[in-house]
């Protein structure tokens, strides 16, 4: 299994990019499964919805800009209101590759209170709800099979350096699984 962190779903734009061409064909030839829990479905849908209406007022405005100075230039098309939602609604399935999709279970979200009351990574400098229920995640499906979390979020690594590994309690958590 393979789960994406929103931060990658959000910088390599819906796996779009020639870093997301590469993976989704890592994937194909690997047979990998990607696995997407509602948590990151949720974040990555608002943290796109929220760019992509940024770049296109960002244009618009540099449009207006360039048109004080030209005085006349060809008519700005941006995708408007309604079809940035469309975008976003479709940005998993149109990925080219199989998502599982998985929903947020009372189990998951308990686990992830409990890290973040405890204050133990990924919720130990502040609380990262969301990443405490992807990390359960990750846990539930080292039942069935190997799982690798792409992420570039620090929490998950010790002492928040992505050279020193996972942390340590994380680690801990895993070394049982049965993969």
């Amino acid at each position: 299994y393979v789960i994406l962190d929103s931060n990658i779903w959000i910088s390599e734009l819906g796996l779009n990019s020639s870093m997301g061409a590469a993976a989704r064909y890592f994937f194909r030839e690997q047979g990998a499964k990607v696995v997407l829990p509602e948590v990151i479905k949720l974040e990555t849908e608002r943290h796109l919805k929220a760019e992509l209406t940024k770049y296109v007022s960002e244009l618009k405005k540099n449009h207006r800009q360039l048109l004080s100075v030209f005085g006349k230039l060809k008519e700005l098309v941006v995708p408007d209101g309604e079809a940035i939602e469309a975008k976003v609604a479709s940005i998993f399935g149109e990925c080219q590759i199989e998502v599982n999709e998985v929903p947020l279970t009372l189990e998951s979200a308990r686990s992830s209170f409990l890290k973040t009351i405890d204050k133990v990574p990924p919720s130990d400098k502040d609380q990262q709800f969301k990443d405490g229920v992807i990390w359960a995640e990750c846990l539930r499906l080292l039942d069935t099979a190997d799982v690798y979390l792409v992420t570039a979020d620090k929490a998950f690594y010790k002492d928040r350096q992505y050279k020193n590994g996972l942390a340590e309690s994380l680690a801990f958590e895993a070394k049982d699984s049965k993969h």
